[in-house]
């Protein structure tokens, strides 16, 4: 399943979850929870492999909202009922979730090596899906280490699998990390024509979620090349599927870098109000690094407005949740923005990166 890392260049298509015995896609919504009806008879109670799954949908829920200690909790225990019963699929589907957590925590070395295993299981099961969406996930691994040769290898070899395998959702993910390399060794019309090919495939799919992924990628392209009101247009363009499918996270961050396309502008008001509809929304979710990181957005526009008093109360707040959510580097720049404002170093508010 994936999820989203702005701008903030916020892409929402970097890596893969899996729930249960399948991937699926993922950009801040929950999956689908198998029902049980009622009968006359009593109703057994779940077997191994049926909490095994579960324990994955539930520690995707908790990573979903940005809990990954809890979500490591349970999907450390998927592993141990998945090796229990030798239900090797569901093993491998609890090592890429292990990974994806140790990915987000900066743990790399720790992801490399669970992504590793779940590969080595699925290339066994002869898993196409499973080990083209595995691929993908150590491409990110490597390119989060800067190491664009081996994300590149690392992403043609998903391309090719899901190619072979008529994986269409899984091309075109793959072109979209393709893009997403591309952006960040600077070169940017490749990037621009993955994103466009992606996005393209995701279109005769049906696949609307990835194509709010991709206009959103191509929004943050643009604000990249300093072409903001392109961005908005993507962006909004984004929010407006989203909204149809009624998806609160995607929503969130749509509105999030529709603020940071008016930030770039200096339209510092409107910049406010979409940070602060995006804060409303991730309070909603309850995803911790999206509240802090937004909380120290709205510190920062409103210290461009020049009201220093809201800043300093947003800054205070990024800085605790930040600091409860293991987010040390923004934890340091909300205290910094706090001593500056507070009289102890005096500088104008910077702009995000």
């Amino acid at each position: 399943m994936r999820i989203g890392h702005g701008p903030v260049s916020t892409t929402r298509s970097a890596d893969t979850l899996f729930v249960a015995a399948g991937v699926a896609s993922l950009c801040f919504f929950l999956a689908s929870a198998s029902l049980f009806l009622a009968c006359a008879h009593t109703i057994s109670p779940p077997t191994r492999t049926e909490r095994a799954d579960r324990l994955l949908r539930v520690g995707m829920q908790q990573y979903q909202k940005g809990d990954y200690e809890d979500a490591l909790v349970r999907f450390n225990a998927a592993l141990e009922a998945s090796n229990s019963i030798d239900y090797q699929e569901g093993v491998a589907d609890a090592l890429n979730n292990i990974a994806t957590v140790h990915l987000r925590q900066g743990d790399y070395e720790k992801a490399l090596e669970n992504y590793g295993g779940a590969l080595t299981i699925y290339r066994e099961l002869h898993n196409s899906q499973g080990i083209a969406t595995t691929l993908l996930n150590i491409g990110s691994t490597h390119s989060a280490l800067q190491n664009a040769d081996a994300a590149r290898q690392h992403y043609q070899m998903a391309l090719e699998t899901a190619r072979a395998n008529k994986l269409r959702s899984l091309e075109a993910k793959a072109l979209n990390n393709l893009g997403l390399l591309m952006k960040e060794t600077g070169d940017s019309e490749q990037a621009r024509e993955l994103y466009e090919q992606s996005l393209r495939i995701n279109e005769r799919e049906g696949n609307r979620m990835a194509v709010a992924d991709n206009l959103n990628n191509l929004g943050t392209l643009s604000l990249s090349l300093n072409n903001a009101d392109s961005a908005l247009d993507y962006y909004r363009r984004a929010l407006e599927i989203d909204k149809e499918l009624e998806l609160p996270e995607a929503i969130a961050l749509d509105l999030f870098n529709i603020a940071s396309a008016y930030q770039a502008k200096g339209d510092y008001a409107n910049a406010l109000t979409h940070y602060s509809r995006a804060l409303a929304v991730f309070d909603f979710t309850a995803n911790h690094t999206r509240i802090a990181d937004t909380l120290f957005r709205i510190g920062l526009v409103s210290e461009q407005l020049g009201d220093g008093k809201r800043a300093a109360e947003n800054y205070k707040s990024a800085l605790a949740v930040a600091t409860a959510a293991g987010m040390h580097e923004l934890a340091d720049q909300a205290r910094s923005r706090l001593q500056e404002l507070s009289g102890e170093a005096a500088s104008p508010a910077p702009e995000p990166e």
